[in-house]
Formats: structure tokens, sequence, C-alpha cells
């Protein structure tokens, strides 16, 4: 498209390039062109000095209007950006906490039952067995929930508390497999066994510290 203009100093006209990208300037444009228009029939004497003022301060209102209703919706975008922004940060936020949350809940629950099976061994030896079986049993019943929000965990993210998810998935099946040698009375069984209890132990930590790192950083 073509935009012819003009020229204030003869009688002729300027050819300018038009394309979608000078849209904004439309109705300053046309609105500088009636300005001149009037001039020039002022100075033919064609419209009077009191006329002339009238549709100056008129068009200087329109142009000012026209400025201050672009700068009025261009601030209210950038605020419903933000405002925008800020809900999602506030809905990862939450989300995240809730799975971490879960992790750290169920895991300190498996925890506890470990606790007690060490309890166990340092005691006496008489139904050392069934006592380890029975605690054995509630470890798999604890199971599943952590397993469940590990996996929840992961899909949340970032890739350090993925990281420590998976690497306390791991350290929590090796605790609870540690616990059959024990039962089988095997050589070496219960040193093998405090060693994984203690690396889930270590691995628990250092979940907690990622997930609350990662809370902290979410802007």
């Amino acid at each position: 498209m073509l935009l012819l203009v003009e020229s204030t100093a003869r009688s002729s006209f300027t050819v300018i390039p038009w394309d979608s990208s000078h849209a904004c300037y439309e109705p300053a444009i046309w609105l500088i062109l009636d300005l001149e228009r009037n001039r020039r029939c002022f100075e033919t004497g064609a419209m009077d000095s009191t006329l002339w003022v009238a549709v100056l301060t008129g068009g200087t209102a329109v142009l000012a209007s026209w400025v201050t209703s672009r700068g009025t919706a261009r601030a209210a975008r950038i605020q419903a950006e933000a405002s925008s922004r800020a809900q999602q940060i506030d809905r990862i936020r939450e989300s995240r906490r809730a799975a971490y949350a879960g992790v750290i809940e169920h895991a300190h629950e498996t925890a506890e039952l470990h606790f007690r099976v060490k309890g166990v061994l340092a005691g006496p030896d008489e139904h050392l067995i069934q006592h380890i079986e029975r605690l054995r049993g509630e470890l798999r019943v604890a199971f599943d929930p952590l397993m469940r929000c590990i996996r929840l965990t992961v899909l949340e993210g970032p890739t350090r508390v993925t990281e420590a998810a998976e690497e306390l998935s791991k350290s929590v099946i090796a605790a609870n497999r540690a616990l059959h040698p024990l039962v089988q009375s095997g050589e070496g069984a219960q040193s093998a066994y405090e060693l994984a209890e203690a690396e889930f132990r270590r691995q628990l930590e250092a979940f907690t510290i990622s997930a609350r790192e990662a809370l902290s950083s979410i802007q």
C-alpha cells in the first residue's frame, strides 16, 4: 500500500511506502494532514483565526486522547501479564510443595519402621525373626504410597529434585531388601542392613534439602 502525502512547500505529492507496521500511526497522520489543510485555508483567508484556534485545540485534544488511550491499554496489558505470571508461579509452587511433602511424609514413616527394626536387632534374640517379619510386612504396606509420591515428584521436577527422588527410591528399595537376609540369619546380614538403612536416611536428608531449595527458588 502507498500513502500520498501533499508537500507543504509546493503543489506536489510524496509517495511513502505503507505496510501494516505503520497502522498504529494512521490516526495521527490523518490528523496532521487535516491540520495542514486547515492551515492553508487560514493562509488564504478562507477560515478566520477563531475557527483555526478551535480546530487546532480540538485536534490537539484528540491526539492527546489517542496517545493516552494507547498508553493506558499497554499498561493494562502489562499488568494482566504480570498477574497471570504470578498466578502460574503460585500454582507451580503449591503443586510441587504437595508432591514434596508427600514424599517426605511417607519416607519418614518408612524410616520410623526401619528404626524399629534396629531396635529389635539391638535387643535379645528371642522372637527376633517374628518381629522382623512383622516389620517387613509393615514396610511393604508403606512402600507403595512412598513410590507413588516419588513418581509424582519426578514429574513435577525440577531436575535436581527429580534426581534426589530417584536416589531416595533406590535407597529405600535396598534397605527393604536387606531385611530378608536377616530373617535367613545370613552371615554379615546385620552389617549390610545397617549400611543400607544409613544410606536411606542420608538420601532422605538430601531430598529434603533439594526440595526446600527448589521451592525457595521458584519465581
